[in-house]
């Protein structure tokens, strides 16, 4: 079993149980779009499935998404 850890101020591995919403939008639009509708719900944690992404093997879209 791992030990407990910190991420941004978040405790991971004790306590409450931490909800993670995974972002599995295939387009840069939805990916942001989503992702800023979650943050405005105040989502604790936001995974985005990068492997879902139809630009996934071009470093240079993922980078595009990931600026934004």
């Amino acid at each position: 079993m791992q030990k407990p850890f910190k991420i941004k101020g978040q405790m991971i591995g004790e306590g409450r149980p931490v909800v993670c919403v995974p972002v599995t939008e295939t387009e840069a639009e939805g990916i942001v779009g989503k992702i800023r509708a979650l943050t405005e719900k105040q989502v604790q944690m936001i995974e985005w499935r990068a492997d879902c992404f139809a630009g996934a093997a071009e470093p240079d879209r993922v980078r595009q998404v990931l600026e934004q």
